[in-house]
């Protein structure tokens, strides 16, 4: 086939592909089909995998909004009061059903995000940045030791690494003072 845009060759492509979210940033949704044209690098997507990416965004999406702390969520009731908007009105706005202000159930409850109300109410869209992992940020960059499992032989990296592997990590340890066959757990 050729692209429509070049006349460049399309090539067949199945790998994870990077999608920039408003929410969650860049994040890489795994295993997608799409064609690439290789001269202009245009990208074509099936509407089935369009929808797994979708599907996909708004699952990660979620699961980083029910990380949020609890204080900062309000009842409905608020929410509509601070846009000084009917119960009604809130209910049947099709910005605000299409999830345009971050929600989660809390004790079978749903709550709003009260900085994404705010925003929905300036801007008419309440997603912003959501924080990936507060775990990562506020952990320091310092060096640690690290021993794999089943390796006696050990390398030092930093937090943040040591998360992304599933290794354990030594902090008052040094090769000598290690025992030699030791298990550490990940």
């Amino acid at each position: 086939m050729k692209c429509a845009l070049c006349d460049g060759v399309l090539v067949s492509k199945r790998e994870d592909y990077l999608f920039q979210s408003r929410s969650t940033g860049k994040i890489y949704v795994p295993s997608i089909a799409y064609t690439e044209c290789s001269e202009c690098g245009d990208i074509l997507l099936s509407p089935v995998e369009s929808r797994k990416i979708i599907k996909f965004v708004r699952e990660y999406e979620q699961s980083l909004v029910d990380k949020l702390p609890v204080k900062e969520f309000i009842s409905p009731a608020e929410a509509y009061s601070l846009l000084n908007i009917t119960k009604q009105a809130f209910s049947k706005n099709p910005k605000i059903k299409r999830g345009m202000i971050y929600n989660t159930l809390i004790g079978g409850k749903r709550v709003f995000h009260k900085k994404s109300v705010e925003l929905f109410k300036k801007t008419g869209n309440g997603k912003f940045l959501l924080p990936l992992e507060s775990f990562y940020e506020e952990r320091p960059t310092k060096t640690v030791l690290v021993y794999k499992v089943n390796e006696p032989e050990s390398r030092k990296i930093s937090y943040r690494e040591a998360d992304m592997e599933q290794v354990a990590v030594g902090f008052n340890f040094s090769a000598d003072t290690l025992p030699s066959q030791r298990e550490f757990r990940h």
